[in-house]
């Protein structure tokens, strides 16, 4: 039976006629590359790689997610605050989660997990199944070279790189769907839009025909107003939504516009969206790099920067061979979005687009949270319950009119000053501000932090950021500065800096028992070295 997560070897030289229908590859078997599945698809391992489902002997592990589970069973949250200590997860942003999905990748690589595990998210789970597939970092230099049908000194030539081009698509990470008509319908009837939209309706109807052959004016004055209401609370949400979804422009600007290759045997610069599998890089100090590549040739010490993916700002030393059975770990394979910060060498592109490592980290951090945050819960409780009591008031009001007023006094209120009188009831529990009140409020939170230099990508994250009491933060500044440096401490309302540290051991001036405590840690847990020259 025919493995559909294979993909068959490549065949060096000319392009044959063989079946493009995926296999299970025998040992020595060849394919061509452009006449093989796409990149973009799964990759099966033809060598030994690293196994994610099974465990190559009895272990004894701790299963956090059924842990997770009977606590869940024991205390039940029915709802939380924003003012309370139970809160869920913080929102964090799209570019910042790229280096917890990449380690949490990483470390099931190594355990062996995830695979069969339900408690986890499906996007998850298919991004690992491919990584763990992957052995490019297993083969040996001729054997990358002959599966991807490249030269290590002329690379691919000018059709090639036409063929691959027009087969695989440009070295761009696809962008997630956007459903605009969901949008949309959000925008109109979210929160109190459906009772507006409702209301301004059963006004113009009131106006006319149900007002003939006196219409007022004042009705259709009323219509129009809550038209125009539903209106402005339907574009500061859709403002709100615009200014959450420009993440993922973030994220794309963390790769290269040119990359440096060699085509035909000269080295040129080409725009990155045109790489492809197989395409000969040249690596350079300061170079980002375009896509996944598997390291062939090194120049001097070769290393790079893993930041943006792992968090760590210590530079990685580049190797040919295999330096850990974890895709993710090892040292001879080059991860888009990383850069190189000495040396150099040459690299053959084994992974393009969404297909990379860094893309299905993007995909999988890009993907729509499901639930709601702490205050859209909250707003939405709300929302019931003046809904609820609204129209409550209001079908009390029809019964007592049909039950009591139409028949004892049928020329007191007419059909359309029922209509209208019950529009203005349950005009006057709908707080129409809320929705502008709210993003205004997020709104100036997140200018105000930006004068402090703390950019909120998201309004939700001013949102939760004002709702938590303890905020653990670990190697802050490595993603936004690559550059792990204390500048201060604050502890129960006391802040101290290295300046107020130098003062109080040259002057010996008294400080708190709570810093004393927090310098005696910062003594003892320190990996600094000193050194002369600096």
């Amino acid at each position: 039976m025919s493995n559909p997560l294979s993909v068959p070897t490549l065949e060096k030289g000319e392009l044959s006629a063989s079946s493009t229908q995926s296999h299970e590859p025998s040992s020595g078997e060849d394919y061509d590359i452009e006449k093989g599945s796409s990149i973009h698809d799964k990759v099966a391992s033809t060598a030994p790689g690293v196994g994610f489902a099974e465990s190559a002997g009895p272990v004894t592990t701790f299963d956090e997610s059924a842990h997770d589970r009977r606590l869940r069973r024991e205390k039940t949250l029915e709802r939380t605050y924003s003012v309370d200590g139970r809160r869920p997860p913080l929102k964090v942003p799209v570019a910042a989660r790229l280096t917890g999905d990449f380690r949490t990748l990483s470390i099931q690589l190594s355990t062996g997990g995830l695979a069969d595990d339900k408690d986890k998210k499906k996007s998850q789970k298919q991004a690992l199944k491919a990584i763990s597939e992957l052995d490019w970092h297993s083969l040996s230099i001729d054997e990358v070279l002959t599966r991807l049908n490249a030269s290590s000194s002329s690379g691919l030539d000018s059709d090639q790189v036409k063929r691959r081009l027009a087969r695989f698509g440009p070295n761009k990470m696809s962008k997630p769907p956007s459903p605009w008509a969901r949008k949309l319908a959000s925008y109109v009837f979210g929160g109190f839009g459906t009772l507006l939209l409702a209301a301004a309706v059963l006004t113009m109807i009131a106006w006319k025909p149900l007002g003939n052959p006196n219409p007022q004016p004042s009705v259709l004055a009323l219509a129009v107003v809550l038209f125009v209401v539903n209106a402005i609370s339907a574009t500061f949400n859709a403002w709100q939504d615009w200014s959450t979804s420009r993440v993922m422009a973030s994220i794309s600007g963390m790769l290269p516009s040119d990359v440096t290759v060699i085509r035909d045997g000269e080295r040129i610069s080409v725009p990155a969206a045109d790489l492809v599998q197989g395409d000969l890089v040249a690596l350079s100090l300061g170079q980002k790099m375009a896509a996944d590549m598997r390291i062939v040739k090194l120049d001097g010490e070769l290393k790079f920067d893993r930041s943006v993916l792992t968090g760590e700002s210590d530079a990685i030393s580049g190797s040919i061979d295999k330096t850990d059975e974890n895709y993710l770990e090892t040292k001879n394979v080059v991860m888009a979005g990383t850069s190189c910060v000495g040396g150099g060498g040459l690299a053959v592109v084994t992974s393009t687009g969404d297909a990379t490592v860094f893309g299905r980290l993007a995909k999988m951090s890009s993907a729509p949270k499901k639930g709601m945050t702490t205050l859209q819960k909250e707003i939405f409780f709300f929302v019931i319950a003046i809904s609820s009591t609204a129209a409550t008031l209001c079908i009390i009001c029809v019964i007592i009119w049909a039950a009591y007023l139409r028949p004892k006094h049928p020329d007191f209120m007419s059909v359309s000053q029922l209509i209208v009188n019950i529009v203005s009831i349950a005009v006057a529990f709908i707080p129409e501000g809320l929705p502008i009140a709210v993003t205004l409020s997020l709104t100036i939170i997140a200018n105000k932090m930006r004068q402090s230099k703390v950019l909120c990508k998201s309004l939700s994250t001013c949102e939760t950021l004002g709702s938590i009491s303890v905020l653990c933060a670990d190697k802050t500044g490595t993603l936004t500065k690559n550059n792990m440096v204390a500048v201060s401490v604050a502890v129960h309302g006391f802040e101290s800096n290295p300046a107020d540290a130098t003062k109080h051991i040259i002057m010996e001036t008294p400080i708190g028992s709570a810093l004393k405590q927090v310098q005696f840690v910062g003594a003892v847990c320190n990996g600094a070295t000193f050194d002369g020259a600096t």
